[in-house]
């Protein structure tokens, strides 16, 4: 699969990759009021169905959230209170 922008290819997305790449735009898209293409919005929550997160994403999900206060919602819920 080749991300595209305006008919120009930028680059082939490997399957191993889909699942993050997903997550990442439609929790980029809401934390900062992006607007994602419908075409995009299809294809990202195609992959992210096809390709639930892994144990290592949840571990970094909440990681994450102990610094930042909050984690990807498209990745799963996170407890602050199990942060140090």
């Amino acid at each position: 699969m080749a991300l595209r922008t305006r008919k120009l290819y930028i680059c082939t997305v490997f399957s191993a990759a889909k699942d993050v790449i997903a997550r990442t735009y439609f929790y980029m898209a809401d934390r900062y009021k992006l607007r994602l293409s419908k075409q995009d919005r299809q294809l990202f929550t195609a992959w992210s169905k096809t390709y639930p997160p892994q144990p290592w994403e949840l571990a970094r999900n909440q990681r994450v959230a102990c610094v930042m206060g909050h984690g990807n919602a498209y990745v799963g819920s996170v407890d602050l209170a199990h942060c140090p």
